[in-house]
C-alpha cells in the first residue's frame, strides 16, 4: 500500500512531497512529521527505502506507507493533553510522532504483540531521545509499549481519547475496539477495505466516515482455547521525572521559538543539561552527519535513475569527465567546500536560515552541544550578502 506521492531524498524532502500532495493539511501535523525521522525508525540495512511512499516489512517489523500515517494522524485531530493508544505499535514510528503532538502532559501508550518489536521500539524512542538533532524543540511524551493481544485490553480499566488500530478489524471485533473511546473521542482502524474515523458523540452513538481506501492484514485473533479468558491487559502510566519536569519549565519559559536559536540566547551552562538531559552530544553530530551522507547518496541515486543531461560548465575540457556522472573533480570540489570557512545557511524544522560563529560561541559552551543545527569545528562567517548574526554577551 502506498506509492501516492513522490520518493523523497531525505524526510524533509518526504514530508514536503506529502504536504505538497494534501495528505499533510494542518501545522502541527506537518511538524511532527518533520521532528521524527522515518529513516531512523528502519532497520539500518534497508534505510535506502525510508523515504518511498511504501509499507516496509522486515520479519516482524512493519511500518505503513507515510500517505498512511499522515491521513490516520490528521483524522485523529491530536491535541496537547490527549491520551492515545496504539494497537498494533510496531516500531515505534507513530507512538513517537503522536509523542510530539500530546506533549508532556498527555497519556501515550501502544500494545504489540511480538516481544521483539516491543524491544526494538524502546530502543528506537531511546534513540531519538538521545540523539535526534530535533529532539531539543520537542516537548514529548514519551510511549509506554507492553508485549499482548490488543483484543485483550481491559476497557473497564481506562478509556482513551484517540485509538489507533494498525491491522484491519474483523466484523466481530469491531464493536470491542469503539469501547475503548471516551464520549467525544477518535477511532481510526482499517475496516472492510476502508480506513475508518470513527467518532464516539455519546455513549452508545458512533459517527463514521471512510478516510482512505486500504488493504491491511488482519489482527491477529485469539486462538479457541484463549477466547474465553477475560480482558486481563491494563497498562499503567509512569509519572513524570523531576529532570523532566525541569527540562519541560525551561522550554516553557523559553518559548519553542526562541529554543529553535538556541544558541543566541545567553544561557548559563548549568542550564543547558536540563534542555537536553537525555543527550549524547557526539552521538547527536554523528547523526547529523550520516543524514546529510545519506541524502547526499540518495540525490547520486535518483540522479542516475533519471536520462543523463549535459551539463552546462565554463570549462569545455572537462567537458567528457562530467557526462560520465562520476566527475572526480566533483569531488574534489567537494573536499573544497568542507574546508571553506563560509558555510551555507541551513533549514532548520521551523525558522529561517541560520548562521553561527563558533568563535563566538565558545564562551558560552555551545560548541559541541545538541541543538538542532549542524555545529562545524572552526569559525565560520555567512556567505556574501547574508547579515551575519548578532549573539549576545553572556553576562
Amino acid at each position: 500500500m502506498g506509492g501516492a506521492v513522490s520518493r523523497g531524498i531525505d524526510n524533509d524532502d518526504l514530508v514536503d512531497n506529502l504536504k505538497n500532495d494534501e495528505y499533510i493539511v494542518t501545522e502541527s501535523v506537518e511538524r511532527a512529521f518533520r521532528l521524527v525521522d522515518r529513516g531512523d525508525f528502519f532497520l539500518v540495512e534497508d534505510r535506502d527505502g525510508a523515504y518511498e511512499d511504501h509499507a516496509w516489512r522486515n520479519g516482524t517489523l512493519h511500518m505503513s506507507a507515510p500517505c498512511i500515517y499522515t491521513k490516520a494522524v490528521e483524522a485523529l485531530q491530536f491535541r496537547p493533553g490527549l491520551s492515545f493508544l496504539n494497537l498494533g505499535s510496531g516500531t515505534g514510528y507513530l507512538s513517537t510522532l503522536v509523542g510530539t503532538l500530546i506533549g508532556p502532559h498527555g497519556t501515550n501508550h501502544g500494545i504489540e504483540i511480538h516481544e521483539r518489536n516491543v524491544r526494538y521500539a524502546e530502543e528506537r524512542v531511546r534513540e531519538f531521545t538521545r540523539t535526534a538533532p530535533t529532539f531539543d524543540l520537542t516537548s514529548f511524551c514519551p510511549p509506554k509499549f507492553v508485549v499482548g493481544n490488543c483484543l485483550f485490553v481491559n476497557a473497564a480499566f481506562r478509556l482513551y481519547d484517540r485509538v489507533y488500530c494498525g491491522a484491519a478489524c474483523p466484523e466481530e471485533y469491531i464493536d470491542f475496539l469503539k469501547s475503548l473511546l471516551c464520549v467525544g473521542g477518535i477511532l481510526v482502524v482499517p475496516f472492510e477495505n476502508q480506513l475508518q474515523r470513527i467518532e464516539r458523540v455519546s455513549q452508545d452513538e458512533y459517527k463514521i466516515e471512510n478516510v482512505l481506501s486500504v488493504s491491511f492484514a488482519d489482527l491477529i485473533i485469539p486462538k479457541k482455547e484463549e477466547k474465553n479468558l477475560t480482558a486481563s491487559i491494563e497498562i499503567t502510566s509512569e509519572p513524570i521525572s523531576l529532570q523532566d519536569l525541569c527540562r519541560l519549565a525551561i522550554h516553557s519559559s523559553v518559548g519553542e521559538s526562541r529554543l529553535s536559536r538556541l544558541a543566541e540566547l545567553p544561557l548559563p551552562q548549568s542550564i543547558l543539561p536540563y534542555l537536553r538531559c537525555y543527550r549524547d552530544d557526539e552521538a547527536v553530530q554523528r547523526k547529523l552527519m550520516e543524514k546529510r551522507e545519506a541524502a547526499e547518496r540518495m540525490k547520486k541515486m535518483l540522479s542516475r535513475q533519471l536520462p543523463k543531461k549535459r551539463r552546462k560548465t565554463g570549462d569545455e575540457e572537462d567537458e567528457g569527465e562530467e557526462e560520465d556522472g562520476d566527475n572526480g573533480e566533483d569531488d574534489d570540489d567537494d573536499d573544497d567546500d568542507d574546508d571553506n570557512e563560509t558555510v551555507s545557511p541551513m533549514n532548520l524544522p521551523f525558522g529561517g536560515p541560520l548562521f553561527i560563529r563558533l568563535d563566538q560561541l565558545g564562551g558560552l559552551g555551545f560548541v559541541g552541544s545538541a541543538t538542532p543545527f549542524a555545529v562545524q569545528t572552526m569559525p565560520i562567517s555567512p556567505p556574501s550578502g547574508q547579515p551575519e548574526m548578532e549573539i549576545p554577551e553572556n553576562e
